[in-house]
């Protein structure tokens, strides 16, 4: 349930039309876990790039808004601030600029920092992101963009239950985890840190008629760092790790990489028939230092790449691959393609939209640096484990008929070779393949003062512990929205849900910051409904949220996996300012 990376891959268009900041999504912190609800829907990995990414490139992400284009006021320059307040000392502060410093340059900033409590004392997750970001035209043939990211986030590990009385858990789920093995760790402390630092210069080498050719030669610099210490003379944990007595706790992994990527990029386009095709080849080497508690390494990877993009009209085709030539990953690849066809486009002459769409992937990866030579205070992995083989199949279809969107998508996997945790941290590896076979329906209604979007996922596969995955999962959005005093004020309320099945919910290593699978406990079906209110006056929101409103009604047990918390029930306040720079 929870997936943790070392290199953040970066989404930076600053030089895009609109010029937007995307970003990749970021999970949302519940309790003193992070956990992110799209893991529920057939994660690749329980244990995928806990420390040390099998794929890690020393990338970066601008961590901006996941949507940013519905807040921009001007395209070429503003700025974002929310502040979030909650009634259990959560606090969410975020500030988003993008502005121009020239005619020809951008510069970015974003700062975000939370802080939220865990359901017992001294249990608390704090984290703090800072990104920067720079675009300039240094002429009319060369640019240059770089970037800056850090990010800390520190953990008071307390994972656990207290009172037994004070939460009352039901008799199904945790009760039979036995009180022991969930009071612990109420003096163990981590932090996870990361810095990148980048830079990338493109030459605009050619151009005829409707093609152009770009060289470029990007550099980086990464680096990584994690501790865990735990000073409670406690072997009530530990013991179950062969442990007798564990007075001090000490685990710390530090990854510095230094990186460059020269590449070569061919657009063709025709405006008239709005054709175009992008055709993008490189080559990624990484250096990496790695220290974990004395012992020293300097892994390496050189990685081959390519991505190949043709839009037309009707049809939109993706296609990348890459293969490690030598190096820790040697032997390694993914190659990836996704293809969407419009049957027909929804306009004013046509009311229904009708699109297909299909996908495959296919990829070798070697296991992370944790599973095969890592040194710990309470465990050591030393193991020889063969490469992970994935296959994925999609496909689906989506219509879209006036104000209403439906989309269906089927999803079949199969995983060779599939590495795992078990509860006493030993690493273990299938000889039998994992088959899981997945259907989504996903309905979407928006109209003039009412939005509704609901998506149901149901996953079949062999209900093995080992790749355990709930049967059903639901998440729903349903708002208002309505302008008063001649549209001077907007006023929105809805609700949010998300429900997911009983099943063996992977649990928590703290001292690895990794997931096990575990099969001798199947946890409740979970629901979790969030209420909002939000006021709007120009460009200023504010809002008032009621997060995890039914704890207590429908469900009582706090944990959703064995030393793994659910979001406490609290209130919040949101202010939000969109201004012009």
């Amino acid at each position: 349930m929870k997936h943790i990376t070392l290199g953040i891959f970066l989404l930076f268009n600053c030089i895009q039309a609109k010029a937007q900041v995307q970003l990749l999504p970021q999970a949302v912190d519940q309790g003193n876990v992070k956990f992110n609800p799209k893991n529920l829907v057939g994660y690749a990995n329980v244990q995928a790039g806990l420390r040390f990414n099998d794929r890690d490139r020393g990338n970066v992400s601008i961590l901006l808004l996941d949507s940013i284009d519905q807040y921009i006021v001007d395209s070429n320059s503003y700025s974002i601030v929310e502040f979030n307040i909650g009634s259990i000392a959560t606090q969410n502060i975020s500030f988003d600029m993008l502005r121009p410093i020239s005619k020809s340059g951008r510069f970015g900033v974003n700062l975000k920092r939370t802080s939220n409590p865990g359901w017992v004392p001294r249990s608390f997750v704090r984290e703090t992101q800072l990104g920067l970001a720079l675009s300039l035209d240094i002429s009319k043939s060369i640019t240059t963009n770089a970037y800056y990211d850090l990010s800390i986030l520190d953990r008071e590990q307390n994972g656990g239950i207290l009172d037994t009385t004070q939460y009352s858990l039901s008799i199904d789920g945790a009760t039979g985890l036995g009180l022991l093995s969930n009071v612990f760790l109420e003096d163990a402390y981590s932090r996870l840190s990361s810095q990148n630092l980048g830079n990338e210069w493109k030459y605009k080498a050619a151009k005829a008629g409707k093609t152009k050719i770009q060289a470029g030669l990007g550099a980086r610099i990464s680096s990584s760092k994690f501790n865990y210490t735990d000073n409670v003379t406690d072997s009530a944990y530990y013991s179950q790790y062969g442990v007798a007595v564990a007075n001090v706790v000490l685990d710390s992994f530090e990854l510095t990489g230094l990186g460059i990527k020269p590449h070569i990029n061919l657009i063709w386009g025709d405006t008239n028939t709005k054709n175009q095709l992008e055709v993008d080849v490189g080559l990624d080497q990484a250096w990496y230092v790695m220290r974990n508690n004395g012992r020293e390494s300097r892994p390496m990877n050189q990685r081959a790449y390519s991505l190949v993009q043709l839009e037309s009209r009707r049809l939109f085709l993706v296609s990348t691959s890459e293969f490690y030539i030598t190096g820790f990953n040697k032997g390694d690849y993914k190659h990836k393609a996704h293809l969407n066809y419009s049957l027909s486009k929804q306009d004013s002459l046509h009311r229904v939209g009708v699109e297909v769409f299909g996908g495959v992937r296919f990829q070798k990866s070697r296991q992370s640096i944790i599973t095969q030579h890592y040194l710990s205070t309470v465990k050591t992995s030393l193991h020889n484990v063969a490469p992970s083989i994935y296959t994925d199949i999609r496909f689906g279809a989506a219509i879209r008929f006036g104000k209403m969107h439906w989309q269906n998508q089927f999803l079949y996997q199969r995983i060779q070779d599939f590495v795992f945790f078990d509860q006493y941290g030993n690493v273990n590896q299938m000889t039998s393949d994992i088959d899981l076979a997945a259907g989504t329906t996903r309905l979407g209604l928006k109209l003039d003062h009412l939005f509704f979007e609901s998506s149901l996922t149901y996953q079949w596969n062999k209900r093995i512990y080992e790749y355990a995955l709930p049967e059903w999962v639901n998440s729903t959005v349903l708002s208002t929205n309505w302008p008063l005093f001649e549209n001077r004020l907007h006023v929105a309320a809805g609700l949010k849900s998300i429900f997911f099945s009983r099943y063996n919910a992977p649990g928590y290593i703290p001292f690895y910051d990794a997931g096990y699978s575990q099969g001798a406990h199947k946890f409740d079906d979970y629901f979790q409904l969030d209420a909002f209110v939000d006021l709007q006056i120009k460009t200023v929101t504010v809002g008032i949220g009621a997060m995890n409103t039914l704890y207590g009604l429908v469900n009582d047990n706090p944990l959703i996996a064995p030393n793994y918390v659910r979001v406490p029930r609290y209130f919040s306040l949101k202010i939000n300012w969109t201004f012009r720079n």
